[in-house]
């Protein structure tokens, strides 16, 4: 009995220990969060916070009735306001070229950042041995944070599926229309890097010269 006691009064102890360690980690990084929060919201960009993640499987069946197929979605994310709510595909689609109707529940949603990149072409491919004589080539995005319009529009977009009979596969890129490879024209080219800070970006495709990284 005694060293049932014993034993009861240590596991106590020891939950109290954890219990106060948890607390105190939940509690520091409130506050980290909202350090950062304030300052974020001073420069007009969405914060980056920090979250507890749960790794835990979930070995739930995907909704997919029909294997294999999925439903492509590209959404241009926005710098300062949402002129467009973002929305998702009908579910239910023909396969291209076919009369076959498909169930589909997977949405593939590509996100595209090519505003938040001075290397990622906004509408066209960059100008070289391919370009007509008069063409004076594509706009380019501005290497920035995401705003808290960028990040509003994302988070809109995955509600649609939240709401929906859909889940989502997500993929984030710079250049979801590959403007900056040429496989047009006979041509099978890489042109330059689309991510913001890249060596081998515009400047490198333009100049030569590649730019500062850190």
């Amino acid at each position: 009995m005694k060293n049932t006691s014993k034993t009861c009064k240590l596991m106590s102890i020891f939950c109290l220990v954890i219990t106060s360690w948890l607390s105190g980690a939940y509690a520091g990084n409130r506050l980290f969060n909202d350090s950062i929060i304030k300052k974020a919201s001073k420069k007009g960009v969405a914060p980056l916070i920090g979250q507890t993640l749960d790794y835990t499987e979930n070995p739930i069946d995907v909704p997919n009735p029909d294997r294999g197929f999925y439903i492509p979605s590209r959404y241009i994310v926005p710098v300062e306001e949402i002129e467009e709510e973002p929305s998702i595909p009908s579910l239910g689609a023909t396969i291209a070229g076919t009369k076959v109707f498909t169930n589909t529940r997977i949405v593939y949603m590509k996100f595209d950042l090519r505003n938040f990149s001075s290397n990622a072409p906004l509408n066209g491919i960059p100008k070289g041995p391919w370009s007509a004589h008069d063409d004076i080539g594509p706009d380019y995005g501005t290497t920035q944070p995401l705003t808290t319009a960028a990040i509003d529009y994302i988070r809109a977009a995955l509600q649609k599926i939240r709401e929906s009979e859909a889940v989502a596969m997500v993929v984030f890129r710079y250049d979801s229309q590959d403007y900056t490879y040429n496989n047009r024209g006979g041509y099978n080219q890489f042109i330059h890097d689309c991510e913001p800070g890249a060596p081998k970006g515009r400047l490198w495709f333009e100049t030569g010269a590649q730019e500062a990284y850190d």
